[in-house]
């Protein structure tokens, strides 16, 4: 979970190395999520926007695991929080 964690930080945060063209880091969210199988993946509108003091964006995703305890359901929550590039 650490890694995927680490994997999806690093993808969220890539439109400052792409000139500050927000629809990369949804993009590479959601292709992300798609190679670590994920399906039903949804960012928000608020992905493609510049962040406000009181804006937040999100990517869903989820995916079936099986474990020894039978298939679980494992929900992915992506979020890039308010005033985002006010660093």
């Amino acid at each position: 979970m650490a890694t995927v964690s680490d994997i999806l930080s690093e993808a969220s945060t890539t439109w400052v190395r792409e000139g500050n063209n927000r629809s990369k880091a949804a993009q590479r969210l959601t292709e992300t999520l798609y190679h670590l199988g994920f399906e039903n993946i949804e960012e928000s509108a608020t992905y493609f926007e510049k962040p406000s003091a009181d804006s937040v964006a999100y990517v869903f995703a989820h995916k079936k695991i099986d474990t020894k305890d039978g298939k679980k359901e494992v929900i992915s929550v992506t979020i890039r929080s308010a005033s985002y590039d006010s660093e």
